[in-house]
């Protein structure tokens, strides 16, 4: 007998729906990562929903929504850093425990030195007001390099520095002229110390800029010694509150902080012209 040609595409299309995947809302949930128009294939899913209902190929097709995936914020991320609230004190609180004024004034002239020896010191072309800021330190004293030494231009080049009267102070002149951060290279000849003019050269307004920044690190290291110094102070009174104390020694530090933030402001306009940006 000949196979009837409809039973014989039955047949077939039984067996190809028995070959596809069937997928249950369970098996969407737990772990497939379909999306809408996707075939269902490479895992095994069971053929029934939860209540029973049978989904074809293309039913489960229509019915999967996209998965978007969700972030959540980590545990270990750091919360941003809120400003210091800044402390009010009136005067009469303020100068109970320290002076203020004096404090302020302390600051304010530490600010105007470092403006100084910016201008004076660290400057591209070597000049004889370069040495107004320069000290010596003999015998646990400093003294002016202007007070024991003769100082002129032998050439536009070459700078000469005379210690005829002082000949023992040599030493310690050509320390402090290394320390001073002009880029200077000392050359002795007896009592006489000579000093070759830099070219300005990228090299050389790289050194006297990052010399600049030394130059800082010590004012601010100024700055430091003078707010402990009135924190201390303030620690030790003994007629304000321990509310008040906190207080004061917030208000010292917040101070120091904004005569430190100037220091860096000045430096940053001279690097600027230093390095010709």
């Amino acid at each position: 007998m000949k196979p009837i040609k409809g039973f014989t595409l039955q047949l077939r299309n039984w067996f190809a729906r028995r070959s596809q995947p069937f997928i249950t809302s369970r098996s969407i949930c737990r772990s497939t990562q379909l999306t809408s128009g996707e075939p269902a294939s490479g895992a095994l899913y069971s053929s029934k929903l939860c209540d029973g209902t049978l989904l074809r190929p293309r039913e489960v097709c229509c019915s999967i929504q996209p998965i978007v995936p969700v972030r959540y914020a980590s545990k270990d991320r750091k919360k941003e850093k809120k400003g210091a609230k800044v402390v009010e004190l009136t005067p009469e609180e303020a100068e109970s425990v320290v002076n203020f004024p004096e404090y302020e004034k302390a600051m304010g002239n530490l600010v105007e030195e470092f403006r100084d020896t910016l201008q004076k010191q660290f400057s591209l072309r070597t000049s004889a007001a370069s040495f107004d800021t320069i000290s010596v330190e003999l015998d646990g004293k400093k003294l002016p390099l202007n007070n024991i030494a003769q100082i002129t231009f032998k050439t536009p080049q070459l700078i000469m520095i005379n210690l005829a009267s002082t000949p023992t102070y040599v030493q310690p002149v050509v320390a402090a002229l290394n320390s001073s951060g002009l880029n200077l290279n000392p050359q002795i000849e007896g009592h006489v110390i000579y000093l070759p003019v830099p070219k300005v050269s990228r090299e050389h307004r790289e050194t006297v800029s990052k010399n600049a920044k030394t130059a800082l690190n010590k004012f601010k290291e100024r700055i430091r010694a003078v707010q402990n110094g009135y924190v201390k102070e303030a620690k030790n009174s003994v007629s304000a509150s321990e509310d008040l104390i906190h207080n004061v020694v917030t208000k010292l530090m917040q101070l120091s902080d904004k005569y430190g933030k100037d220091l860096e402001a000045l430096l940053a306009a001279k690097q600027k012209d230093l390095l010709g940006e």
